[in-house]
């Protein structure tokens, strides 16, 4: 009976959830594509509504955790049955990426508790964090320079 009663309370609202959820993820999709060379992946109408996978070139996905982790946004580079691994994204290489984008994915998740300030928090910050993370790249120099 509980778990009977734990599934209904999970799944109540999930309508409203999705919605509301798909809204703030398509809003931090929306500012981060605004960030020139980035790119995020598979298209909104076939993924989970609480997720954007984002390449952002010449970052690596580590420098770019340690930047958002040092601002209070988490993110991810991977899945964690992945986590050792130092290699691309799987996924970015399998969705037609080169190599080098491949290392540059992160993944931002959001949950039904996710705040709107939040994701306008993330989006205020970003910017600065991938200007700040090119400046100091060798690979987006050489981009730039192309």
């Amino acid at each position: 009976m509980a778990m009977a009663k734990a599934m209904e309370l999970a799944n109540k609202n999930l309508d409203r959830m999705y919605f509301e959820v798909s809204k703030l993820r398509d809003k931090l999709e929306e500012a981060i594509l605004k960030i020139p060379d980035t790119k995020s992946y598979v298209d909104k109408r076939f993924r989970l509504p609480n997720t954007v996978i984002a390449s952002f070139r010449g970052i690596e996905g580590e420098a770019m955790l340690w930047e958002l982790n040092q601002a209070g946004i988490y993110a991810a580079t991977g899945s964690s049955c992945s986590s050792e691994r130092l290699e691309g994204s799987e996924v970015l290489e399998a969705l037609g990426e080169d190599p080098e984008i491949a290392h540059t994915g992160i993944i931002f998740s959001l949950s039904r508790f996710t705040k709107e300030e939040e994701i306008d928090y993330v989006i205020e910050k970003l910017p600065n964090i991938v200007d700040k993370l090119r400046n100091i790249s060798m690979t987006y120099a050489k981009v730039k320079s192309s």
